[in-house]
């Protein structure tokens, strides 16, 4: 079973195809810090720090926008954003990291809310993006997911992947401790310089929120069959 994901707005499609063709002629390189643990946040006071030293290879948008700060430690209720949950430093320089970091000691909320719900003129769309190589033997993109306030299957917790601006149909695979394993099948994707961005898509319907944390990204070789198997899934 998985979800179909909302078409995105034009606009935020057109700002990542953009953002894709440029980033594919310019850069090659592995994927990087992809389990958030290359944050560089000592001296730094939330509620905001900058982007590039919680977030190093990634970019951070809001509709579109590059963002130069996101938020440490502090998931804000109703409004879009991006936050850094750090369980060092932060914590002790403020007030400490609610919830705690999935794995290690960072994740990534990514907190989308339709009009509406956030206050006025505020962006509705937050998106993670990086541009690498991907590996010539990747078969699937897996990563950790989890409702930051703490419920186990929230109706608002959807991720969105998208590869080179092209959706990723996403499968649960297993939960445990209200943490879910997703996985995607990118196998057309093996050898090439492409880019990966993470979605919290807050343009649903009235009263919508999109929001979940992200950890542990990885690149496998296991295929959706090979890990349905190995879980009692059957996919469809």
């Amino acid at each position: 079973m998985h979800r179909t994901p909302t078409p995105l707005p034009a606009f935020i499609l057109a700002s990542l195809l953009f953002l894709g063709s440029n980033s594919s002629e310019t850069y090659a390189a592995q994927f990087g810090n992809l389990d958030f643990e290359q944050a560089a946040v000592s001296g730094y006071q939330p509620p905001r720090i900058p982007a590039t030293n919680a977030l190093p290879c990634w970019t951070a948008d809001l509709d579109g926008s590059a963002q130069s700060q996101v938020w440490a430690d502090s998931v804000g209720l109703d409004v879009t954003s991006i936050t850094l949950m750090n369980d060092l430093e932060l914590m002790n320089a403020f007030y400490g990291c609610v919830p705690p970091p999935i794995q290690g000691h960072n994740s990534v909320v990514l907190y989308g809310c339709a009009p509406g719900v956030n206050p006025p003129g505020w962006p509705h769309v937050a998106t993670l993006s990086q541009t690498g190589d991907f590996p010539a033997d990747a078969k699937t993109i897996q990563f950790y997911v989890r409702d930051p306030f703490g419920y186990s299957q929230p109706d608002w917790m959807h991720p969105i992947l998208l590869v080179n601006d092209e959706m990723i149909d996403l499968y649960p695979i297993s939960t445990s401790n209200k943490v879910t394993l997703m996985a995607g099948d990118i196998s057309r994707f093996a050898s090439v310089t492409g880019q990966v961005t993470f979605v919290a898509d807050g343009t649903g319907i009235p009263g919508w929120e999109d929001v979940y944390e992200l950890d542990t990204i990885s690149f496998s070789q296991q295929t959706l069959a090979d890990l349905g198997e190995r879980n009692g899934i059957e996919f469809v």
